[in-house]
């Protein structure tokens, strides 16, 4: 007997290749590292199947209870911003040692709630915890298997909106479960369609207690991962305590929605202003009685709410209500077979213009009067938990100016741009964006992040009035010009000027070979362009570097021919071990067009062929040790002829020296080198100081995430530009000074350096910079550095202390984690 992990059927045919309840493969599937591998078995009894979902704090997988033999859902804590899977593909470990006490705190809270939640086993509409526990370094809840839809689904299956009978009653349902969570002492704090689910036998249930808390031990914190629209203003501030009245807010803003297809505008944006519609505005046909209970539930204040589910249900004409559990007034008609593969992929209907009316509630309650006048463009971040940077390379201008456009018009923010750099390429459209200072995927905004966490980034400005965080700044854009800098060309010979100019090498038209004069075949002698003739001279004069020139069809490159080295097969140049190992290379010349002569033997000791910017650390290698090449041993090579890529022995040219120097020299001379990235700790680990003497140095490249998930790699034996553009960064091993020898200078606590995106390198003036090597002053884009105290930027000597920026990260992040910790991985 064998189960299948996609359903959890139990299968007696051993030999079956697909499991014939819901035809989908037995053969296991590869899953990605954050997921629990199928088959799993956690608490000694509960098998784990395939994810279900995942979110920003933990996983759900469904599973089977082989006690029982039931299938169950399992959730995971597993909060992916602040750990990584170990090698076993089971222990959940926590990827920065600054964090570990902030995971512990959110893993207690994870289970604190599940039990929480778990108390209310005999309530029916709540989703039922049956077991919850610690292993494998996180926690896991096991719930009961829930097989239907939520009301979104429903929703969207239904032409966005449902009539009033029909919201009525499951509205009443869920007033009636939540009489009896009240009861208890817990809030559910994210009513919203997603989170009450319909069974199959038409139970409706409440899910995803992740932002419940018992009553009694209310901090009424505000961060939580909150929906807009339904969430009410004490969820965003702290200043207002949380109570029953919290959830009815919710349950209010779920009727609104239901009824008129759209969530109403978010508590945060009705503060001033409130341009919020009643439902008779919006052509909603209710009883009276009935909106007005809504639109005093949705009041901002909550005091002035209806302050019980018994009340609500009340003035829904619901006092005596007892919940009918029958799928058939509930779910959707069954569709055809055949259609089911498509669910949930109809598009959402047309949302209900806002009307820019006045309200005014009526009718002796004493509750109170809301009012909304606003002709501005509504501004809010809706259901959104992050907003990305969007990717404008390729774009046109125009293109990128109505996306920005959309974010200032969607968030109330400020962003502008500039296209403040220009790269050649023949090949592009003259004015699309090539680079963007704000790299794609970068977090513009983020829910789960406190005011105090939103510092400057990237060059933009982030306000906040408390409620609002506001983005504004200039992004930078590099756009392809037809203008080619002298600068863009300086040190290059007429064969790579011609590929970048995307001449082609066989054009004698515009490739113009000259018999005599240079030193080296492929001398650059001028260019023809429509302005003028500009000389090799011309392009390689610091005078010139801010000279530009046109490009055009017309353009002529002009060169010298001489001399040139050619191979059959290319010899494998690290086996000599040495330049001045490499004996001299057959030297060839053209008798014509198609024949060539030897002309003896030259050495390659003064060649252009030889790359010597190339470092290695003390030890490994030594000045002129040859480390590569860049076509590899075997292959045909004709210099005069050479193709795309064009043949560099790769050549150590500098020894980086650590032997009696303190971190911070070294480092100071990595920096000088464009080497910006750097982990500066003892030998056990623990964070160490750029005061103190180097034991150790190991070098590694690649992308860091990738090479923390692999335990961190291998180190290399060199780097060269290459190395640098992709990412390199030192591994430093300092030596603690006895604890008896007083320091002579105020430590630096600078342990490593810092990333940023690769620029490219050209700027307006002409000018050509070596590319950066990705690394920003943040810390962030993606680089992790073992756990160990980031920070630093080019040419400081030190920073603040590791000490005090582990309190600093404490302080600012702790609410947001803590307080989120259930939310973001829905059950369904």
């Amino acid at each position: 007997m064998k189960l299948c992990y996609h359903c959890m059927s139990q299968i007696s045919n051993d030999k079956a290749s697909t499991c014939p309840v819901c035809g989908k493969s037995l053969t296991l599937e590869e899953q990605k590292p954050r997921f629990l591998k199928p088959g799993t078995v956690l608490g000694g009894k509960f098998v784990v199947g395939y994810h279900l979902g995942s979110g920003g704090f933990g996983n759900t997988y469904i599973g089977w209870d082989r006690i029982l033999q039931r299938k169950v859902a399992i959730k995971e804590f597993y909060p992916e911003q602040y750990c990584g899977r170990g090698q076993d593909g089971l222990t959940v470990m926590v990827t920065d040692e600054r964090l570990i006490s902030r995971y512990q705190r959110g893993l207690q809270q994870f289970l604190v709630e599940a039990r929480n939640v778990a108390a209310l086993h005999d309530v029916q509409g709540v989703v039922e915890i049956s077991n919850f526990f610690e292993e494998n370094g996180t926690g896991y809840i096991i719930m009961e298997y829930l097989e239907g839809m939520d009301v979104k689904t429903i929703l969207q299956k239904s032409g966005n909106k449902k009539d009033y009978e029909w919201s009525r009653r499951v509205i009443l349902t869920v007033l009636y479960t939540l009489k009896e969570v009240h009861k208890r002492g817990v809030l559910h704090r994210d009513i919203a369609p997603d989170n009450i689910f319909v069974t199959k036998e038409g139970i409706v249930k409440l899910i995803d207690f992740g932002a419940a808390k018992n009553v009694t031990v209310m901090d009424s914190s505000k961060d939580v991962w909150l929906k807009a629209g339904y969430a009410p203003i004490e969820q965003y501030r702290n200043t207002f305590e949380q109570g029953p009245y919290t959830d009815l807010y919710a349950v209010a803003a779920l009727f609104y929605r239901m009824l008129t297809g759209q969530k109403p505008v978010p508590a945060i944006d009705r503060l001033e202003k409130d341009p919020l519609v009643p439902l008779s505005d919006m052509g909603i046909s209710i009883p009276q009685q009935a909106e007005m209970a809504i639109m005093v539930c949705l009041n901002i204040m909550p005091e002035y709410r209806l302050q019980s589910a018994e009340e609500f249900m009340e003035a829904l004409d619901g006092k005596f209500f007892i919940p009918v559990y029958e799928p058939t007034w509930i779910l959707p008609k069954e569709k055809p077979k055949g259609i089911k593969a498509k669910i949930g992929a109809l598009p959402v209907g047309a949302k209900v213009a806002i009307c820019l009316l006045g309200i005014a509630l009526i009718g002796g309650t004493g509750i109170g009067v809301m009012s909304a006048f606003n002709n501005q463009t509504q501004t809010s971040m809706e259901n959104v938990q992050q907003v990305l940077m969007m990717d404008l390379k390729g774009k046109t201008r125009e293109e990128a100016n109505k996306e920005i456009e959309k974010l200032n018009q969607n968030y109330g923010w400020e962003l502008k741009l500039d296209a403040k750099t220009t790269i050649f390429d023949p090949s592009k459209e003259v004015g699309s964006i090539f680079d963007q200072s704000v790299p794609a995927g970068t977090v513009l905004y983020d829910a789960t992040e406190s005011s105090e966490e939103k510092e400057d980034k990237n060059g933009l400005t982030y306000t906040s009035d408390g409620l609002h965080t506001k983005v504004s700044g200039t992004i930078y854009l590099t756009v392809y010009t037809e203008t080619m800098y002298y600068s863009e060309l300086k040190g290059l010979d007429a064969y790579t000027i011609a590929k970048k100019l995307g001449i082609d090498t066989q054009d004698q038209n515009r490739f113009i070979p000259k018999e005599s004069g240079g030193e080296k075949y492929y001398d650059l002698i001028c260019l023809q362009t429509s302005s003028g003739t500009i000389t090799s001279d011309d392009i390689n004069s610091n005078d010139n570097k801010n000279k530009a020139f046109k490009y055009s069809d017309e353009l002529k490159i002009y060169y010298y021919v001489t001399n040139f080295f050619y191979w059959k097969q290319l010899p494998d140049f690290t086996g000599y071990q040495r330049v001045d190992m490499i004996p001299q290379q057959q030297l060839y010349r053209y008798n014509d067009k198609n024949k060539k002569k030897k002309v003896g033997k030259k050495s390659l000791e003064r060649s252009s062929i030889l790359d010597r910017n190339y470092y290695a650390i003390k030890g490994v290698h030594e000045v002129n040790d040859i480390v590569g090449q860049t076509i590899a041993a075997g292959k045909k090579y004709d210099e005069s002829n050479p193709g795309d890529k064009i043949l560099k022995i790769k050549v150590i040219g500098e020894v980086l020296d650590y032997e009696g120097k303190t971190a911070e020299e070294f480092v100071r001379e990595l920096e000088e080198k464009g080497i910006n990235y750097f982990i500066v700790e003892t030998k056990s680990g623990e964070v160490g100081d750029l005061s103190w003497k180097i034991s150790e140095v190991k070098v590694y490249s690649g992308d860091m995430n990738k090479l923390e998930a692999e335990g961190g790699g291998n180190p290399i034996d060199y780097i060269g530009e290459e190395e640098i553009k992709k990412g390199v960064y030192f591994e430093i091993v300092v030596k603690e000074p006895e604890k008896e020898t007083p320091s002579t200078s105020a430590p630096s606590n600078r342990s490593s350096g810092s990333y940023s995106a690769p620029s490219s390198g050209y700027d307006n003036s002409g000018s050509y910079s070596a590319p950066s090597a990705g690394y920003d002053n943040s810390g962030n884009n993606g680089a992790f550095d073992g756990g160990r105290s980031a920070g630093g930027s080019t040419g400081e000597a030190s920073n603040k202390s590791a000490k005090s920026k582990n309190e600093s990260a404490d302080k600012s992040t702790d609410r947001n984690f803590d307080d989120t910790i259930m939310d973001g991985f829905d059950y369904y």
